[in-house]
């Protein structure tokens, strides 16, 4: 839908002309009049029924004032108004309109073009400014990528160097398996120091170092790391908290349920229904 123009032009020059000042000021007003209403009612904004009963009605005029001040306004040989289709139409408000819908079509174009052109230095300038910056962070992204595999790689060379020599493997190689598991504790964020001290821990119990029913060492560096629950298990093993299966009575410790099923063979245990609770024989 085209939208209207509010107001129309109103020019002195235009209103002095010889066609206008020729009438009464009466028919001056009824010819104003007519003017708004075209431009208001019409969707051309330059047309009006040219009824008399309809305009009579709509003017506020009987139909014999009517009748005679439209006299005035289409004179005989010089009408104001064009008529058509029993229409009156204004050919200087057809113009006017004409000259709106130019002036709002250049505006929006000249919008849709300013539009454009501020998008395009926008993208411009950020395009110039996304390589900057995609250049600028990564190459700080890869340095500082860098400097952190060779941080990590330092401490594993580190951690690795310590379980040789505390658990003697003096001929031992850091495996790929046994790097992705000192790097997934470090990734953890478990601190060099503690896998040392799980390494001790291990170091320090019995079981693992080989005093088991099988007399099997287990010590190697991918099962102490092989996960955070674990670490923390041999960690606690080097804090004098080397846990076990389970307390008789009195309060001897067993630490294996091998070994709680090897003294309850052997007949040195029994287990206490009312208790709860496994306790030594008195045979």
């Amino acid at each position: 839908m085209i939208e209207k123009m509010p107001y129309f032009p109103f020019y002195p020059k235009d209103w002095f002309d010889v066609k206008v000042q020729r009438m009464s000021f009466e028919a001056q007003g009824i010819y104003l009049k007519i003017l708004c209403f075209m431009w208001k009612d019409s969707k051309n904004q330059s047309s009006i029924s040219s009824d008399p009963k309809f305009l009579s009605k709509a003017l506020g005029i009987n139909i014999k004032k009517y009748n005679k001040i439209i006299e005035e306004i289409q004179h005989k040989n010089d009408p104001i108004f064009s008529e058509k289709n029993e229409k009156y139409y204004s050919l200087r408000l057809a113009k006017e309109r004409r000259k709106y819908l130019k002036w709002k079509r250049q505006c929006s174009e000249a919008g849709k073009r300013g539009a454009k052109e501020r998008w395009r230095r926008y993208n411009e300038a950020n395009e110039v400014a996304n390589v900057s910056l995609i250049a600028k962070y990564s190459n700080s992204i890869s340095t500082s990528t860098s400097l952190k595999n060779k941080e990590k790689h330092k401490y594993m060379s580190d951690i690795f160097d310590y379980w040789k020599e505390k658990l003697n493997h003096p001929t031992s190689k850091l495996t790929s398996d046994r790097k992705t598991k000192i790097k997934a504790r470090i990734d953890d964020r478990y601190t060099v120091d503690q896998i040392k001290q799980a390494i001790d821990g291990c170091a320090s119990s019995s079981y693992h170092m080989g005093d088991n029913d099988t007399n099997t060492v287990y010590d190697d560096l991918t099962l102490i790391c092989r996960n955070g629950s674990k670490l923390e298990f041999f960690m606690s093993l080097a804090k004098n908290k080397e846990p076990y299966y389970c307390k008789l009575s009195d309060g001897t410790k067993i630490k294996t349920q091998n070994e709680l099923e090897r003294l309850d063979r052997e007949g040195k245990i029994e287990y206490n229904e009312r208790k709860k609770q496994w306790e030594k024989t008195t045979k």
